[in-house]
Order: C-alpha cells, then structure tokens, then sequence
C-alpha cells in the first residue's frame, strides 16, 4: 500500500510532491488548509519513504494508475489535487486518463513537457556533481533568495530528503529518465478539469514561459503568477498559495 499522510477536517484535497521531495514540502500550505480540509499527502512508491528498487523502469503513467488505486482505497473520487512540480505531471496523466473520478486540479510550479525543465540535477554530468558538493546550497539556489525564516527550515528539511533519494544511482537515472522525457501535449484534449496554474515569476527550474504556454493549451486552465517566487510557492508564498486555492475552490 502507498504511504501517506493525512491531517485536517472537511472535504478532501490530495497533495502530490515533487519527485525528489519528501511529504513535508506542502507542510506551511497545509497548515493553513487543514482548518478547513482533509489534506491527504500522497507518497509515490518506489520513493520517499518507500524503498526505491535498484533497476526498476518507472513511468508518469505507474505513478498515475498507483495514484487512481490510491484514490479508490480511500474513497476520496472527485477530489480537488495540489500537485507540485514532478507531481503536476503524474496529475496531468491521471486527469487526461481518469476524467471520470478526477476533480479540479491546481498546480504548482510545474508544467506539460520536461523538455525544458533547467534543474541543476537533471544536466547532463552534473548529477553526482551536486551530490558530492554542499547539496544546501544547491537547493537554495534555484529559489527566490528572499528567505523567510520558515522557508530556510523547511528548505533544510528538504536538503536532507533530497540528499537521501540522490545517493541513490537508480533513483538519478529514474527522476531524470521521467522528467525529461514527460509531456502531456498529445492528451490535453483529454482534460475536462477545472484548472489552476500557480507559478513564480522567478522559477529558475521551471519558468514562466512553460506556465504561460501550459494555460494557452489546457482551455479549462488560468493563471495566477506570484511575484518575488521562485519553484516553491507552497513554501515561498504559502499565505497567497491558500488565498487563490480556497478561492478556486469556492467558484468552481
């Protein structure tokens, strides 16, 4: 069975983490909506607290299905899904093949193709670079340099899961493999969703333009772009983030 966790009371919202973060990435983001959701974080197997197998070949679509089985176990179809990056792609698959069960969908920092994602990790010969050198300041890095207090601690939370799943050879080979070779372009037709893009102006690993284009595309999409943010607006700007989900969620 998928790990997870869930916290809160009221209707459900399913939480999915980018692939190398652990499940507190969304902790400053669900603190706020627990007091009017069930928040349920779901965990991707083969990673996270699960164990990742050595030489396994993983899909966008595994992680989907596994996501579907996830959502039928716990009777929690039609849900509204939070996906983060990594995550925004597993939703996309899921909603563009599950349109039945799937609910309204915001993402965050993501977008439909990995062709252009320009995370450090994921070039060429600079994966086990990162990891041999201060992976801290790595992380920091590719954020708005803006820190709150509260963002440097679960920055340095997310240093150490992201330290841990990097270590492993198959897992480097695993998340670059899925994120450059994903893209949702020939399902878009697919998504009946309502849709919510929430997306920092100053992401350095998925920018603007993947956002900008990913609205044009998804016809049941809209923007919404935070200023002074970099690649995670749950941490970044976790007041905002809630303002336009609660939003979203009461219009729809």
């Amino acid at each position: 069975m998928t790990d997870f966790f869930k916290e809160g009371d009221g209707a459900s919202i399913i939480f999915l983490p980018g692939f190398g973060l652990g499940l507190n990435s969304f902790n400053p983001l669900i603190n706020i909506l627990k007091k009017s959701f069930t928040c349920y974080v779901f965990d991707y197997s083969q990673r996270g607290i699960n164990i990742f197998n050595d030489g396994s070949t993983l899909t966008v679509r595994f992680f989907a299905d596994e996501l579907d089985n996830f959502i039928i176990d716990n009777k929690i179809h039609n849900s509204p899904i939070i996906a983060h990056s990594f995550g925004g792609f597993v939703a996309l698959d899921y909603v563009s093949n599950y349109s039945d069960s799937a609910g309204p969908l915001i993402l965050i920092g993501s977008g439909i193709s990995g062709k252009n994602i320009k995370h450090p990790f994921l070039k060429k010969g600079r994966l086990e670079t990162v990891v041999n050198q201060n992976l801290k300041a790595s992380v920091f890095e590719n954020f708005y340099s803006d820190y709150t207090d509260d963002f440097k601690n679960y920055a340095n939370d997310l240093s150490a899961d992201i330290t841990r799943n990097f270590k492993r050879p198959s897992y480097l080979k695993a998340i670059q493999d899925l994120a450059m070779s994903f893209s949702i372009e020939n399902h878009i037709e697919n998504i009946k969703s309502k849709v919510m893009i929430i997306h920092g102006k100053e992401d350095s690993i998925i920018k603007i333009d993947n956002a900008t284009e990913m609205n044009k595309k998804i016809k049941t999409s809209h923007l919404v772009v935070l200023n002074q943010c970099g690649h995670l607006p749950q941490l970044e700007k976790p007041v905002e983030c809630s303002d336009h989900i609660k939003q979203f969620l009461t219009i729809i």
